[in-house]
């Protein structure tokens, strides 16, 4: 397979007012690097043309792209739902057994250009299983009809997974292209970093449980990926998870290899920075963890003062169902104040629970501790524990 050079002088700029760098289709293809050139600009678009034999005019392809493309957070999410779940054949190809996921992939490709009737959809069931319709419904609401959707069956797929194909291999070399040329930046942008994880999890992650006790508990999250041919993306992974002070190990049995995670350290860091986010099935595996877990907060001095202002430790120790011992030692610094006794807390004194999250300095799952978090997974955290006190 023959892949597109980068050119030694291309640069990404900033494009106008916007934070995100921008790709310039001109720059990146009127080189005519294996018969490419760029044939038209118009309106904001650019059409690219692809001769494979010279001299054979019907043997012409040509693909119409923005001729500006921004380096965006999507553009990172989907870069990393390719690298984990793309086929890297002469055709793109993306499957994935989330439809959300295959909806997102398909919506950014829409953006970059990519007709309708280019796209061809594959349906892959377990072999006793009964047709899929509503994932065939799904797809008709974005304008594939029948012709466009196949469905096969085998034993192997224990759930249905939906390959979406870009039947043109034009756009297949100009994807290759713009990917070879923003990994590099997205590795190296924070913002772009995270969303390039987010895209990696949602693709090749997972979450694990340890059953004890008719209990379960959170025991691993990991990153897969296929040791023969995956990898530059297990290098791209570990280059990001370095950079984001995740603490991780790594095991290869085979064609197997998997990034594991190190400890609730690295759980809350990936929880904290919304990697789970984009995959809603393994968020709410991390939520139900989340009510399980014994987590504490670190308040600032003001907060402290309103919430045990003007009430006795018997008081507040007979509230949160907890000893006046333990109250003293929180008092003194001694002991970590549980996220649940700081929802009863909030409520004696007529607060909201999300009142204090700006008060908060640190947050701790278990032994680990995790500083200035983020207001929205602190939020949830909150707001999930106050579920489990009221048995919502």
């Amino acid at each position: 397979m023959t892949t597109l050079a980068i050119p030694a002088d291309f640069t990404i700029h900033n494009y106008r007012s916007t934070s995100s760098p921008v790709l310039s289709a001109v720059d990146i293809l009127n080189r005519q690097l294996l018969g490419i050139k760029i044939s038209e600009i118009k309106r904001g678009t650019v059409t690219v043309s692809f001769t494979p034999r010279r001299g054979i005019k019907k043997n012409t392809k040509t693909c119409i792209i923005p001729a500006e493309i921004p380096v965006d957070k999507e553009l990172a999410v989907v870069v990393g739902l390719y690298l984990g779940d793309g086929d890297k054949g002469n055709r793109l190809k993306f499957s994935n057994c989330n439809s959300e996921i295959i909806q997102y992939f398909l919506k950014y490709l829409t953006r970059l250009g990519v007709r309708k009737c280019d796209i061809r959809v594959r349906i892959s069931l377990n072999k006793n299983a009964k047709n899929h319709s509503q994932i065939r419904q799904l797809l008709k609401m974005f304008g594939f009809s029948d012709s466009h959707i196949s469905i096969r069956r085998g034993i192997r797929f224990a759930k249905p997974v939906i390959e979406i194909k870009v039947e043109s291999t034009l756009f297949a070399k100009i994807w290759k292209t713009i990917l070879g040329k923003t990994m590099p930046v997205i590795i190296n942008n924070t913002v772009l970093r995270r969303a390039f994880l987010q895209g990696a999890f949602a693709a090749d992650g997972g979450i694990s449980w340890n059953k004890c006790q008719h209990k379960k508990f959170l025991q691993k999250v990991s990153f897969s990926y296929n040791t023969k041919t995956e990898k530059k993306f297990r290098d791209i992974l570990i280059e990001c998870l370095t950079q984001e002070n995740i603490p991780m190990w790594v095991k290869e049995a085979g064609a197997d290899g998997r990034i594991f995670i190190r400890g609730y350290a690295g759980f809350a860091r990936l929880y904290d920075l919304e990697v789970f986010d984009l995959h809603k099935d393994r968020l709410r595996k991390f939520h139900e963890a989340i009510k399980l877990a014994d987590i504490f907060v670190d308040l600032d001095n003001e907060a402290m003062e309103k919430l045990f202002k003007s009430e006795t430790q018997r008081k507040i120790a007979t509230l949160i169902g907890s000893y006046q011992q333990n109250i003293s030692k929180v008092l003194q610094g001694k002991r970590r104040l549980r996220v649940e006794w700081l929802i009863k807390m909030c409520l004696m004194k007529g607060l909201s629970p999300t009142d204090v999250i700006p008060h908060v300095k640190g947050i701790s799952f278990k032994s680990s501790k995790l500083q200035n978090p983020s207001p929205n997974p602190l939020r949830t955290i909150l707001k999930l524990k106050q579920d489990i006190i009221f048995k919502r």
